[in-house]
């Protein structure tokens, strides 16, 4: 048996829904939403907070938060409420900003096939539910990554529903917690961007981003951080190196979408990153200098790889 009301209190039915990754604004006393439950193109999807329900006009969906999970996972009624009872500790744990979400140990060994495998599909899931998950995708679109990127690098976002992907794949959940990916039932990844490594074609780590200003910003799995992408420039005759997770991806956007038209433009000598040109006496002519360059190798490199009828003005 299950005390359904105290679960019911214990996860507020709009918070669930947010943290599912759907954008709600309020009208009036109810929420209002994008439907993940099928394409939805007006926000039909109405949340009553006072009533603890939801209803969508697109698709009649409807019911508590227990009905909301079990849709939004494909799973029964006992596999949501054990979803809720992990997404509840994580909704605590969000709302005492004194707690940090460190994981307790970290390791130097690399992780076993086992490991990968866990990994790999979790990777995966993330990526599935990105799809679903407007507000995440907002977010993305905010930070310049666009969709064939997201794709590209498997970017994903922490849904609900890990261990039940897991389970139904064969896999084991000891080995998720193993390495930081479950915390006994707790999804630790829940709400967060996901940004894997990839290996040839398989997710080896992942590192999880909170959409907001929550702490920590990044979440690691228990193992080695690899320098993201490495793999991939090993070779090459020149590399970017960008300071976080979101730099890497920006800058493989651009990379991808200005082709030969990418640049380098080299800073003075003894300046590392804009902030040492920022810090400089003379940072901000020093930064004019840079301009000017990128200008003139920019009418260079399009002169040469854009054809006339198609050259658009900066």
């Amino acid at each position: 048996m299950y005390d359904v009301q105290s679960i019911r209190r214990a996860n507020p039915i709009a918070q669930v829904i947010q943290v599912s990754g759907v954008e709600l604004r309020r009208l009036g006393q109810r929420l209002i939403g994008r439907c993940p439950f099928h394409t939805d193109a007006q926000p039909s999807l109405v949340v009553y907070p006072q009533d603890a329900n939801y209803f969508c006009f697109g698709c009649s969906a409807g019911g508590d938060v227990i009905d909301f999970i079990s849709r939004l996972n494909g799973v029964g009624f006992r596999e949501a409420i054990s979803l809720l009872m992990g997404a509840s500790v994580e909704a605590q744990r969000r709302a005492d900003t004194r707690i940090a979400e460190m994981p307790p140990r970290f390791r130097t060994e690399p992780p076993t096939e086992a490991e990968v495998r866990v990994i790999d599909a979790t990777a995966t899931f993330y990526n599935e539910r990105l799809w679903c998950s407007p507000g995440a995708l907002a977010y993305l679109a905010l930070r310049g990554i666009d969709r064939q990127t997201a794709r590209e690098h498997q970017v994903g976002y922490g849904a609900p529903g890990l261990a039940t992907y897991l389970r139904r794949h064969g896999l084991r959940l000891d080995t998720a917690r193993s390495v930081g990916l479950l915390n006994g039932r707790r999804e630790t990844m829940l709400g967060r961007i996901i940004i894997p490594e990839l290996r040839n074609g398989r997710a080896t780590w992942l590192t999880g981003r909170t959409l907001g200003e929550g702490t920590p910003r990044y979440m690691n799995l228990r193992l080695p951080t690899p320098l993201l992408g490495l793999a991939d420039v090993v070779g090459q005759g020149a590399v970017i190196v960008a300071e976080g997770a979101f730099d890497w991806l920006t800058s493989a956007d651009l990379g991808s979408a200005l082709g030969p038209r990418a640049m380098v433009v080299e800073l003075a000598a003894g300046i590392h990153d804009l902030n040492d040109l920022g810090r400089s006496a003379d940072g901000w002519r020093a930064f004019e200098r840079c301009l000017e360059l990128a200008t003139t190798q920019r009418r260079t490199n399009w002169e040469r790889t854009d054809a006339p009828q198609t050259r658009q003005a900066a």
